[in-house]
């Protein structure tokens, strides 16, 4: 029912109907009942009824509702339950009234028969007694009639219910045995008149209660009262803010920490230049991860990262390489470097194509080999559409000058590329004409650098290696493993070739925060 609604001209509300009996399973989800204090015997206590919700109103009302409702009801239930009991009582008074009747008429004949008796102070004390214990023994039966219909026998209050009656028969028993001792007459009366007492006691007792259930019929007095009346907390009791953000913080840290540990317990391959000198190798280049790279090669764009980000980190780092292939050449006297790695994916076709553009930009003359027969890219790279190149030249279906082309894209810079692909690379290469190649070559141009492939997967590294004197192998940060490196060095060890040096390429920030590389990538 809605009773009132504060709205304005064109407001729009949506109004959903809930099942009355789903509507009691989500009150009963947000109410909670618990008894606080020390239950009585008959198992009276104090009922604290709360719900959490964010509507103070609303709380509070549904919470007087609740008290108000059961104060009806249970008004309702105990003038029922009083009117059930006076049925009782209207059959049960006048057969213990009957009794009662009796028993006095068994005493006064028995006392005709035998004469007046006069019961000493003991005896009197013995009849007292014992009818005061049959009177609560009489009261522990209305009270376990009630404590049944709420506890089990196993229930605190209920077992001090039975370890009560267990008290007051054995107490009985022990006056039944005093009394048996007293004269036969004597013996006689008091059970006569305890008898009497007895149903006397009784009958006062459903006579009172009967005066009792009439009242309680008539003026509707229930058993429950409402102590205090439904209020809402000035504080809300959450969420905890302070906690909460104390708990998401801690548990932000030990996140973080596991995906980082975790990032790095993955990691295969090398990812400190520490790794790299114990096994052998001195570092004369690090190039960092280049997002601008990432996105040439996303976008399909074949333009070399020298020339449309002159200004990129790695580019830097290439310079750096520069300067030190630059040393290398006056301390080796040679100027034909071969560059090559364990596996595919190191990039070494990157390494090479960037690194010319930079020897060349530097007034050198360079010439760049695609010795790459079966999968060579570099052509494309420096926008060359022959496929004349390296196999040709070996498989004698072309010349050197034939094969030579002059790049587009740069100035002083020449591509030999890797030619008709084949599947015999190693055969060709070991023929005479690679040899008279790079003598040839090595007179002609300032720099050589020749691009082979993996060493791992092909000899063909191997073979070059012959006629370079500068040799270096190229790593791919948290991809080349260890293992890998140790045995392409391995490898070129059973041939007496000794590896100058070694670059690490693919230095990712993020991944490199905590090692030695991250000089490298600010």
């Amino acid at each position: 029912m809605i009773s009132s609604i504060d709205a304005r001209n064109g407001d729009v509300f949506n109004i959903n109907v809930v099942d009355e009996y789903q509507a009691a399973i989500n009150l009963q989800g947000k109410l909670q009942v618990k008894e606080i204090g020390k239950p009585s015997l008959d198992g009276a206590g104090i009922l604290q009824v709360s719900i959490t919700g964010t509507d103070k109103e609303k709380i509070q009302a549904i919470l007087a509702n609740i008290s108000e409702n059961y104060l009806m009801y249970n008004k309702k239930r105990y003038a029922l339950e009083a009117e059930h009991s006076l049925a009782f009582l209207k059959v049960e008074i006048p057969l213990v009234k009957k009794r009662l009747i009796l028993s006095e008429n068994k005493l006064e004949q028995y006392r005709e028969n035998h004469g007046s008796v006069d019961l000493n102070v003991e005896s009197k004390l013995g009849l007292d007694s014992l009818a005061n214990v049959e009177n609560q023994l009489n009261e522990l039966v209305y009270q376990e009639s009630s404590i049944a219909t709420k506890y089990t026998k196993k229930h605190p209050i209920y077992i001090a219910l039975i370890k009560k009656r267990q008290i007051l028969l054995a107490e009985k028993a022990r006056l039944n045995k005093k009394i048996d001792k007293f004269p036969t007459i004597q013996r006689e009366i008091l059970r006569l008149s305890r008898v009497v007492k007895s149903d006397s006691q009784i009958y006062e007792q459903l006579k009172q209660k009967e005066q009792e259930l009439s009242v309680v019929k008539r003026t509707t007095i229930g058993t429950a009262t409402v102590l205090d009346s439904a209020h809402s907390l000035t504080q809300p009791i959450k969420p905890k803010k302070a906690i909460i953000v104390i708990m998401f913080t801690f548990l932000g840290f030990i996140l973080s920490t596991v995906i980082v540990l975790l990032r790095y317990m993955t990691i295969t391959g090398i990812i400190s230049t520490r790794e790299v000198n114990e096994l052998g190798f001195e570092i004369y280049g690090n190039i960092p991860y280049s997002k601008n790279q990432a996105q040439l090669v996303k976008d399909e764009n074949n333009k070399l990262l020298t020339i449309s980000y002159d200004d990129d980190i790695a580019i830097e780092a290439l310079r750096l390489l520069r300067a030190n292939i630059y040393f290398l050449q006056k301390k080796m006297e040679a100027n034909i470097v071969m560059l090559c790695s364990p596996d595919v994916g190191s990039g070494k076709s990157f390494i090479t194509t960037n690194l010319a553009t930079l020897f060349a930009k530097s007034k050198k003359k360079v010439l760049v080999i695609d010795a790459d027969m079966k999968s060579g890219a570099i052509a494309e790279l420096f926008s060359i559409n022959t496929r004349v190149g390296l196999s040709n030249y070996l498989k004698g279906e072309a010349t050197l000058d034939e094969i030579i082309n002059s790049s587009k894209l740069v100035d002083n810079l020449d591509v030999i590329c890797c030619g008709d692909l084949v599947d015999n690379s190693s055969e060709l290469l070991m023929t005479s004409k690679l040899e008279s190649l790079t003598t040839k070559v090595s007179s002609d141009y300032d720099i050589v650098i020749i691009d082979t492939p993996a060493s791992l997967a092909m000899s063909d590294s191997v073979l070059i290696s012959e006629y370079c004197k500068l040799r270096l192998v190229v790593g791919y940060f948290s991809k080349t493993s260890t293992k890998e490196i140790m045995t392409l060095k391995k490898i070129f060890l059973k041939n007496d070739i000794d590896i100058t040096g070694f670059i690490i390429n693919g230095i990712d920030k993020k991944s490199s925060v905590n090692c030695e590389f991250s000089h490298y990538t600010k």
